[in-house]
């Protein structure tokens, strides 16, 4: 099993966040797979709608200021993951009413459903450590964001 470290790209790495919402936050997430060239503006724009129309009926707001907005969608070529942090926190209607500080946003191929739960699971036991979400909300570069991540055990 991958961990986190080998499936990220500094490039997708948002120590700040600008999004005050969180549709904007979801597109704002999105934006480095398209500067990537990982996969087109237009298809971009459809996977974040299928990912907003999802967190309407079910938010992926886990508590702790942890939100992991996901897809399986047939437009996303490979696994993909971007994580971004608030310092203002974002309302994702979470389960225990905080906002949200760190949202880690994971695609995958709509087929591969199999290594998409393996790739939530790897996400959230990173998360699931109070250490791992206070650095990686401290670190105030993409790269010191991806030390963070690497360094977790």
């Amino acid at each position: 099993m991958s961990t986190l470290c080998e499936l990220l790209d500094e490039k997708c790495l948002i120590p700040t966040l600008s999004s005050i919402t969180r549709d904007s936050a979801i597109y704002e997430l999105i934006k480095p797979f398209v500067d990537l060239n990982y996969i087109s503006k237009e298809d971009s724009l459809k996977i974040a709608q299928s990912i907003i129309f999802r967190e309407k009926s079910a938010t992926t707001g886990l508590g702790k200021g942890i939100a992991v907005p996901h897809s399986k969608h047939f437009l996303v070529p490979k696994t993909m993951i971007s994580i971004g942090c608030s310092s203002q926190g974002i309302d994702f209607s979470s389960r225990d009413g905080a906002l949200v500080h760190t949202v880690v946003l994971v695609l995958n191929p709509a087929f591969d459903i199999d290594h998409h739960l393996s790739i939530m699971e790897i996400a959230f036991r990173f998360l699931e450590k109070e250490e791992s979400r206070m650095l990686l909300r401290k670190a105030s570069t993409s790269k010191a964001m991806l030390d963070v991540i690497c360094q977790q055990k």
